[in-house]
């Protein structure tokens, strides 16, 4: 099973790859090291089978977390410090450009049984620290404004 952060808002969530430092030769991409892939691709999903969110109509994705320190790690690498870093920078890009008024990211292992109960947390974006957006499985984060 593969760690997933995903991610709901009420305004559309950018689709992508974050951080990619590759070389893209038509549709196939290259990469000197892991160093050089980006630590999220970010894609369209429901996550609603997942976390039920009941705040309206919301834009979901999801993507791969393996990059993200886990909750309580003290030293982190640099593959972790970029993830955390475009994660934070991501989620502020939401607030300040699209006008989210909220963020929730839901932290999981990926298989064929995700199910709750998620441990919930919540914070204003004003006061969003990067420690806590490292991985911590079963839990729920709620970004507002």
């Amino acid at each position: 099973m593969t760690e997933y952060i995903y991610m709901a808002s009420d305004q559309p969530l950018i689709l992508g790859d974050l951080g990619d430092r590759g070389v893209h030769v038509g549709s196939h991409s290259f990469y000197l090291t892991h160093d050089h892939m980006p630590p999220f691709y970010f894609e369209e999903v429901d996550i609603d089978y997942i976390y039920p969110i009941n705040k309206g109509k919301t834009f979901e994705v999801s993507s791969m977390g393996t990059d993200l320190p886990d909750k309580g790690t003290e030293i982190i690498n640099k593959n972790q410090k970029i993830a955390v870093k475009l994660l934070y920078d991501y989620i502020q890009e939401l607030f300040k450009e699209k006008k989210a008024r909220f963020v929730i990211i839901v932290f999981v292992l990926n298989g064929p049984k995700i199910k709750g109960p998620f441990k919930q947390k919540a914070c204003k974006i004003n006061s969003l620290a990067l420690e806590d957006l490292y991985y911590e499985e079963q839990s729920a984060l709620e970004i507002t404004r």
